[in-house]
């Protein structure tokens, strides 16, 4: 049944869908919910973009690899990352290095926080782009490889079995 608005001047109808009937027993869940079929396809589609954003992302951080230059910078810092525990210190190291014939010294904030913090005066790994020695990154595994590959694997995770799911239909 529609509902008007009881202001002059404005009208407006709310049109309430019909209950559609499923196998299931009937109501709303037809509307909202897709069938598993088509719940198991959402899911295979999910799981491969996050498998080809892992790939991506791994593709990116082994081009700056081949192609940035590697050098070792120090811990001068550290800045503090969001943490729900109030007894455990969460902070990301603030790196500074010097390029390769280049007498300037460039500052950068890490990508990765780490529990317990970095110390100051640690050395830590750095790729830098030869071209603009402004543009750095934090080489360590943690910071180039470990959320690519978690992406990588959470998504077949996702996918494999979607796929199996379907050709068994």
């Amino acid at each position: 049944m529609p509902a008007s608005s009881s202001r002059p001047g404005l009208k407006t109808t709310i049109i309430m869908p019909a209950t559609v009937q499923d196998h299931h027993g009937g109501g709303i869940y037809a509307v909202c919910c897709p069938t598993t079929r088509n719940r198991v396809k959402c899911a295979l589609i999910i799981g491969l973009l996050l498998f080809m954003s892992g790939c991506l992302w791994a593709g990116f951080n082994r081009e700056k690899q081949m192609s940035w230059t590697p050098t070792i910078g120090t811990v001068v810092g550290t800045v503090h990352c969001d943490s729900d525990s109030e007894t455990q210190t969460i902070e990301k190291p603030i790196i500074s290095y010097t390029p390769i014939n280049d007498e300037r010294t460039y500052t950068f904030a890490s990508n990765t926080c780490t529990s317990p913090p970095e110390e100051v005066g640690t050395d830590i790994a750095v790729w830098y782009d030869p071209d603009d020695p402004s543009k750095a990154m934090d080489a360590r595994f943690a910071s180039v490889w470990l959320f690519p590959i978690l992406l990588g694997v959470i998504g077949l995770g996702v996918f494999v079995p979607s796929c199996f799911y379907l050709c068994k239909q």
